[in-house]
């Protein structure tokens, strides 16, 4: 379990997926996510690498998920994070919160992958120190047409700058 000020990040649980595939139906309307299958929610909650974390306030309100994994090479990826109540910081605290829990592991480079169109995630994950490594162009089919990824990463040095 994972506490900052007004957020705790604890591992989710079966009863959670009902939840999560809500709001994650809901996200996938943007083209920012897209819907995981009930299944793979579950493989991933049994996965010992990854981490299938619930945002909940304080007060053990539910406000989203994120799901991050470890890889031998000491990369951790944020692989995704969908919040149901946006605009209260909730998901940039989440993130602080995991990258502390991962630069605290053994990982040398934190890194994650964003739609292109999606400016706002964008902005806040540079004003967080993230870097940009690449484009990967046309990468994810969304309804008839395709969407760009943008690929960025924070290595343990810059982030204890």
């Amino acid at each position: 379990m994972l506490k900052t000020t007004r957020v705790t990040l604890r591992n989710s649980r079966i009863e959670d997926l009902d939840y999560i595939l809500q709001i994650e139906k809901e996200a996938s309307q943007t083209g920012f996510v897209n819907h995981w299958t009930r299944e793979k929610h579950e493989q991933a909650q049994l996965n010992a690498l990854t981490d299938h974390l619930i945002i909940e306030t304080i007060d053990g309100i539910s406000v989203g998920y994120l799901i991050g994994n470890q890889n031998p090479d000491d990369n951790y990826e944020l692989m995704r994070i969908v919040v149901s109540k946006r605009g209260h910081g909730y998901g940039k605290e989440a993130i602080e919160a995991l990258i502390k829990h991962a630069f605290d592991l053994t990982t040398h480079r934190f890194w994650l992958d964003v739609r292109s169109h999606n400016h706002k995630a964008i902005s806040l994950y540079e004003s967080m120190g993230f870097v940009t490594e690449g484009i990967l162009r046309d990468v994810v089919k969304y309804q008839d047409s395709y969407v760009s990824v943008q690929v960025m990463s924070i290595l343990r040095y810059e982030y204890e700058v």
